[in-house]
């Protein structure tokens, strides 16, 4: 008889554990997922409409180029960021207008928000206008990475404004083109994204 006691309960005990795990899984996780999904949706669905000018169309798809279009963006982005995020290093902008408003770097993306983003302006002064730098990047004087010896000596030889050291740490080279107002010349990629350097091709 006791043995038939003890295994009534054993089956009684996995009768409520199958029930207890069927109830977590079906009610308890569901829910949790649902909740995660949600908040996901809340961090991530934030739209925008952006639009880029003139050669910053030069680093988009070809179906993006030279019209508005939207794009998904996170709670709390700069403009900076979702910038780059559509493969338009910063340093080859020179004004950002959201609604009309010029702003900087720094600026917090928001829902619905039209942001404009144009190259540097040869042809007209903007200096009242932008607020990425305190003056537009219209001298030309350069800096270049280690790798670009050659290219420095070239330039060197045509008259510009040149700066080279093959001793320079990328760090050196950012704080000179913050500095000075050069334009960096590199192939490293790291070196581009540096929030320090406002003007750079690679």
């Amino acid at each position: 008889m006791p043995i038939v006691k003890l295994l009534f309960h054993f089956e009684q005990y996995k009768c409520i554990r199958a029930y207890y795990e069927t109830f977590y899984f079906i009610v308890i996780k569901k829910s949790y997922c649902i909740c995660y999904y949600f908040c996901f949706c809340y961090i991530i669905m934030l739209m925008a409409e952006i639009r880029f000018y003139e050669e910053l169309n030069d680093f988009l798809r070809k179906d993006l180029k030279k019209i508005p279009y939207q794009v998904n963006t996170s709670k709390g982005q700069s403009v900076k960021d979702l910038i780059e995020s559509q493969n338009v290093p910063h340093t080859e902008v020179d004004l950002i207008l959201v609604n009309g408003e010029s702003v900087d770097f720094s600026y917090q993306v928001k829902e619905n928000d039209r942001i404009s983003v144009y190259p540097v302006f040869e042809s007209f002064n903007i200096q009242d206008k932008t607020c990425i730098r305190g003056k537009p990047l219209r001298i030309t004087k350069f800096i270049l990475d280690v790798h670009l010896g050659k290219l420095a000596r070239y330039l060197r030889f045509s008259g510009f404004d040149c700066l080279y050291s093959n001793k320079f740490e990328d760090s050196e080279i950012a704080e000179i083109s913050d500095k000075e107002g050069r334009i960096v010349l590199t192939r490293d990629k790291g070196l581009l994204k540096r929030s320090i350097i406002k003007k750079a091709a690679g």
